[in-house]
Protein backbone atom coordinates (compact mmCIF):
# COMPACT_ATOMS: atom_id res chain seq x y z
CA UNK A 1 0.00 0.00 0.00
CA UNK A 2 1.18 3.53 -0.78
CA UNK A 3 -0.14 6.87 0.42
CA UNK A 4 -1.37 9.43 -2.11
CA UNK A 5 -2.39 13.06 -1.62
CA UNK A 6 -3.15 14.42 -5.08
CA UNK A 7 -4.84 17.70 -4.18
CA UNK A 8 -2.29 20.31 -3.08
CA UNK A 9 -1.41 23.85 -4.15
CA UNK A 10 1.97 24.33 -2.39
CA UNK A 11 2.22 27.78 -0.80
CA UNK A 12 0.72 31.07 -1.84
CA UNK A 13 1.16 31.40 -5.61
CA UNK A 14 3.19 28.19 -5.56
CA UNK A 15 5.72 29.36 -2.98
CA UNK A 16 7.76 26.59 -1.39
CA UNK A 17 10.96 26.20 0.65
CA UNK A 18 12.83 24.54 -2.22
CA UNK A 19 12.62 21.29 -4.14
CA UNK A 20 14.52 19.05 -1.71
CA UNK A 21 12.85 20.47 1.39
CA UNK A 22 9.37 20.01 -0.11
CA UNK A 23 10.17 16.42 -1.03
CA UNK A 24 11.44 15.82 2.52
CA UNK A 25 8.16 17.09 3.95
CA UNK A 26 6.12 14.89 1.61
CA UNK A 27 8.31 11.90 2.47
CA UNK A 28 7.83 12.42 6.20
CA UNK A 29 4.04 12.30 5.80
CA UNK A 30 3.59 9.85 2.91
CA UNK A 31 6.65 7.62 3.28
CA UNK A 32 8.54 5.74 0.55
CA UNK A 33 6.37 5.18 -2.50
CA UNK A 34 4.25 8.22 -1.62
CA UNK A 35 2.62 10.22 -4.40
CA UNK A 36 1.51 13.83 -4.15
CA UNK A 37 -0.07 16.12 -6.70
CA UNK A 38 0.48 19.82 -7.32
CA UNK A 39 -2.56 21.61 -8.72
CA UNK A 40 -2.42 24.38 -11.27
CA UNK A 41 -5.44 26.59 -10.77
CA UNK A 42 -6.46 29.14 -13.40
CA UNK A 43 -5.30 30.24 -16.86
CA UNK A 44 -1.96 31.70 -15.76
CA UNK A 45 -1.07 29.30 -12.95
CA UNK A 46 1.86 26.96 -13.64
CA UNK A 47 3.01 26.13 -10.14
CA UNK A 48 3.57 22.44 -10.90
CA UNK A 49 5.90 23.33 -13.75
CA UNK A 50 7.61 25.93 -11.58
CA UNK A 51 8.19 23.38 -8.86
CA UNK A 52 9.63 20.54 -10.92
CA UNK A 53 11.84 22.93 -12.94
CA UNK A 54 13.11 25.13 -10.13
CA UNK A 55 16.85 25.42 -9.70
CA UNK A 56 18.69 24.04 -6.70
CA UNK A 57 18.47 20.83 -4.78
CA UNK A 58 20.49 17.64 -4.96
CA UNK A 59 17.71 15.09 -5.46
CA UNK A 60 17.53 13.47 -8.88
CA UNK A 61 14.35 14.09 -10.89
CA UNK A 62 13.24 11.36 -13.28
CA UNK A 63 10.44 12.12 -15.74
CA UNK A 64 7.61 9.58 -15.65
CA UNK A 65 6.22 8.72 -19.08
CA UNK A 66 6.60 11.04 -22.08
CA UNK A 67 9.63 13.27 -21.54
CA UNK A 68 8.03 16.19 -23.36
CA UNK A 69 4.76 16.07 -21.43
CA UNK A 70 6.32 15.72 -17.96
CA UNK A 71 3.04 14.59 -16.42
CA UNK A 72 4.93 13.39 -13.34
CA UNK A 73 8.44 13.12 -11.95
CA UNK A 74 9.97 10.48 -9.69
CA UNK A 75 12.52 11.29 -6.98
CA UNK A 76 14.51 8.05 -6.47
CA UNK A 77 16.38 9.43 -3.44
CA UNK A 78 13.10 9.35 -1.48
CA UNK A 79 10.94 7.12 -3.69
CA UNK A 80 8.43 9.97 -4.00
CA UNK A 81 6.42 10.76 -7.14
CA UNK A 82 5.13 14.27 -7.92
CA UNK A 83 2.17 14.41 -10.30
CA UNK A 84 0.93 17.35 -12.36
CA UNK A 85 -2.70 18.22 -11.69
CA UNK A 86 -5.09 20.79 -13.14
CA UNK A 87 -8.04 22.01 -11.06
CA UNK A 88 -10.71 22.72 -13.67
CA UNK A 89 -13.28 25.25 -12.50
CA UNK A 90 -16.24 25.47 -14.89
CA UNK A 91 -19.35 27.26 -13.64
CA UNK A 92 -20.96 23.94 -12.66
CA UNK A 93 -18.23 23.12 -10.12
CA UNK A 94 -14.63 22.01 -9.67
CA UNK A 95 -12.86 18.78 -10.53
CA UNK A 96 -9.19 17.85 -10.68
CA UNK A 97 -7.40 16.23 -13.61
CA UNK A 98 -4.56 13.92 -12.57
CA UNK A 99 -1.59 13.53 -14.92
CA UNK A 100 -1.77 16.79 -16.87
CA UNK A 101 0.93 17.54 -19.47
CA UNK A 102 2.97 20.60 -18.51
CA UNK A 103 2.05 22.52 -21.66
CA UNK A 104 -1.74 22.08 -21.41
CA UNK A 105 -4.49 23.97 -19.54
CA UNK A 106 -8.22 23.49 -18.95
CA UNK A 107 -9.80 26.90 -18.51
CA UNK A 108 -13.37 26.79 -19.78
CA UNK A 109 -16.49 28.19 -18.17
CA UNK A 110 -18.63 25.26 -19.37
CA UNK A 111 -18.37 21.79 -17.86
CA UNK A 112 -18.77 19.97 -21.18
CA UNK A 113 -15.85 21.88 -22.72
CA UNK A 114 -13.67 21.17 -19.68
CA UNK A 115 -14.54 17.48 -19.63
CA UNK A 116 -13.89 17.06 -23.35
CA UNK A 117 -10.32 18.36 -23.01
CA UNK A 118 -9.70 16.38 -19.80
CA UNK A 119 -10.86 13.22 -21.54
CA UNK A 120 -8.84 13.91 -24.69
CA UNK A 121 -5.74 14.33 -22.54
CA UNK A 122 -6.47 10.97 -20.87
CA UNK A 123 -6.41 12.35 -17.34
CA UNK A 124 -7.86 10.78 -14.22
CA UNK A 125 -10.84 12.93 -13.22
CA UNK A 126 -11.92 13.40 -9.60
CA UNK A 127 -14.81 15.51 -8.31
CA UNK A 128 -13.39 17.47 -5.37
CA UNK A 129 -15.02 19.20 -2.37
CA UNK A 130 -18.42 18.65 -4.00
CA UNK A 131 -20.45 20.41 -1.30
CA UNK A 132 -17.89 23.06 -0.37
CA UNK A 133 -17.37 26.38 -2.12
CA UNK A 134 -17.23 26.00 -5.93
CA UNK A 135 -18.25 22.36 -5.58
CA UNK A 136 -20.16 20.32 -8.15
CA UNK A 137 -22.40 18.57 -5.65
CA UNK A 138 -25.58 20.51 -6.36
CA UNK A 139 -25.13 20.12 -10.12
CA UNK A 140 -24.49 16.38 -10.13
CA UNK A 141 -27.41 15.90 -7.73
CA UNK A 142 -29.61 17.07 -10.59
CA UNK A 143 -27.50 15.46 -13.33
CA UNK A 144 -26.18 12.20 -11.87
CA UNK A 145 -25.50 10.71 -15.32
CA UNK A 146 -22.36 12.88 -15.39
CA UNK A 147 -20.81 10.66 -12.74
CA UNK A 148 -20.01 8.11 -15.43
CA UNK A 149 -17.38 10.51 -16.80
CA UNK A 150 -15.37 10.62 -13.57
CA UNK A 151 -13.14 8.14 -11.79
CA UNK A 152 -13.42 9.17 -8.15
CA UNK A 153 -15.27 11.25 -5.59
CA UNK A 154 -13.39 13.26 -2.93
CA UNK A 155 -15.36 12.11 0.08
CA UNK A 156 -13.13 14.02 2.51
CA UNK A 157 -11.32 17.32 1.94
CA UNK A 158 -9.12 18.42 4.85
CA UNK A 159 -9.58 22.10 4.04
CA UNK A 160 -13.38 21.85 3.75
CA UNK A 161 -13.47 21.25 7.50
CA UNK A 162 -13.00 25.03 7.80
CA UNK A 163 -16.78 25.32 7.49
CA UNK A 164 -17.15 23.60 10.86
CA UNK A 165 -15.49 26.44 12.79
CA UNK A 166 -16.76 29.55 10.99
CA UNK A 167 -20.09 31.29 11.65
CA UNK A 168 -23.12 30.09 9.68
CA UNK A 169 -23.26 33.38 7.74
CA UNK A 170 -19.59 33.21 6.62
CA UNK A 171 -20.52 31.91 3.13
CA UNK A 172 -18.33 28.87 3.82
CA UNK A 173 -20.68 25.86 3.80
CA UNK A 174 -20.67 23.79 7.00
CA UNK A 175 -20.97 20.03 6.81
CA UNK A 176 -19.33 19.80 3.37
CA UNK A 177 -17.59 16.50 4.07
CA UNK A 178 -20.63 14.99 5.75
CA UNK A 179 -22.71 15.90 2.71
CA UNK A 180 -20.11 14.35 0.39
CA UNK A 181 -20.18 11.15 2.45
CA UNK A 182 -23.97 10.99 2.47
CA UNK A 183 -24.24 11.59 -1.27
CA UNK A 184 -21.77 8.81 -1.91
CA UNK A 185 -23.71 6.38 0.29
CA UNK A 186 -27.14 7.40 -1.02
CA UNK A 187 -26.44 7.91 -4.73
CA UNK A 188 -23.04 6.70 -5.91
CA UNK A 189 -22.32 3.50 -4.00
CA UNK A 190 -23.49 0.49 -5.97
CA UNK A 191 -24.69 2.60 -8.90
CA UNK A 192 -21.57 4.27 -10.31
CA UNK A 193 -18.01 3.03 -10.57
CA UNK A 194 -16.32 5.84 -8.66
CA UNK A 195 -13.57 5.34 -6.13
CA UNK A 196 -13.45 7.36 -2.92
CA UNK A 197 -10.50 9.52 -1.89
CA UNK A 198 -9.37 11.73 0.96
CA UNK A 199 -7.01 14.61 0.10
CA UNK A 200 -5.64 17.73 1.82
CA UNK A 201 -6.31 20.56 -0.66
CA UNK A 202 -3.56 22.38 1.18
CA UNK A 203 -2.15 25.82 0.45
CA UNK A 204 1.10 25.44 2.35
CA UNK A 205 3.83 22.86 1.88
CA UNK A 206 3.80 21.86 5.54
CA UNK A 207 0.32 20.29 5.28
CA UNK A 208 1.06 17.95 2.34
CA UNK A 209 -0.11 14.50 3.40
CA UNK A 210 -2.38 15.70 6.21
CA UNK A 211 -5.17 13.71 4.61
CA UNK A 212 -4.40 10.94 2.17
CA UNK A 213 -5.66 7.75 0.54
CA UNK A 214 -3.91 4.38 0.63
CA UNK A 215 -3.96 2.34 -2.56
CA UNK A 216 -2.23 -0.71 -3.91
CA UNK A 217 0.07 0.29 -6.74
CA UNK A 218 3.32 -1.10 -8.03
CA UNK A 219 3.78 0.55 -11.41
CA UNK A 220 6.81 0.57 -13.66
CA UNK A 221 8.33 3.93 -12.78
CA UNK A 222 9.15 6.17 -15.76
CA UNK A 223 6.54 4.36 -17.85
CA UNK A 224 3.08 5.35 -19.07
CA UNK A 225 1.78 2.32 -17.16
CA UNK A 226 2.17 4.45 -14.02
CA UNK A 227 -0.80 6.62 -14.96
CA UNK A 228 -2.97 3.66 -15.95
CA UNK A 229 -2.16 1.85 -12.73
CA UNK A 230 -2.77 4.97 -10.63
CA UNK A 231 -6.17 5.52 -12.23
CA UNK A 232 -7.17 1.88 -11.88
CA UNK A 233 -6.32 1.74 -8.19
CA UNK A 234 -7.98 5.08 -7.41
CA UNK A 235 -11.19 3.99 -9.14
CA UNK A 236 -11.05 0.61 -7.43
CA UNK A 237 -10.78 2.03 -3.91
CA UNK A 238 -14.16 1.92 -2.23
CA UNK A 239 -12.83 1.14 1.25
CA UNK A 240 -13.24 3.79 3.95
CA UNK A 241 -10.46 2.20 6.00
CA UNK A 242 -8.00 3.32 3.31
CA UNK A 243 -8.82 6.98 3.94
CA UNK A 244 -6.83 9.03 6.41
CA UNK A 245 -9.08 11.96 7.31
CA UNK A 246 -7.44 14.75 9.29
CA UNK A 247 -8.52 18.40 9.08
CA UNK A 248 -6.33 21.28 7.92
CA UNK A 249 -8.42 24.09 9.35
CA UNK A 250 -5.53 26.42 10.16
CA UNK A 251 -4.12 26.20 6.65
CA UNK A 252 -7.57 26.70 5.14
CA UNK A 253 -8.24 29.74 7.32
CA UNK A 254 -4.92 31.28 6.29
CA UNK A 255 -5.72 30.68 2.62
CA UNK A 256 -9.20 32.20 3.02
CA UNK A 257 -7.63 35.27 4.63
CA UNK A 258 -5.27 35.65 1.69
CA UNK A 259 -8.18 35.44 -0.73
CA UNK A 260 -10.09 38.14 1.14
CA UNK A 261 -7.03 40.41 1.16
CA UNK A 262 -6.43 39.87 -2.55
CA UNK A 263 -10.06 40.62 -3.37
CA UNK A 264 -9.94 43.75 -1.20
CA UNK A 265 -6.97 45.20 -3.09
CA UNK A 266 -8.21 44.15 -6.53
CA UNK A 267 -11.59 45.83 -6.02
CA UNK A 268 -10.04 48.86 -4.40
CA UNK A 269 -12.40 48.49 -1.44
Amino acid sequence: MVKIDLHNHLGRNGANPGFDRTIDIAYKRLGPGGIFGICNDGPTDYRYQGFINQAGGKYERVIVGDKNEKRAIYVPDKKITVVGVEEAEPREGSFICIGMPVNKKICYSELEDSLKVAEDLDTTRIIVHPFFRDGMGAYVSKNPELLHRFHAWEIYNASAQLGQILPQNSQVPPGANSNAFNFYKDTIEGNYNLGIVSFTDGHSVNVIGTSYTEIEINPQIASTSFFNSLREQIQRNKTFYNLNREPAKGDAFKHASHMIIDKFFKTGA
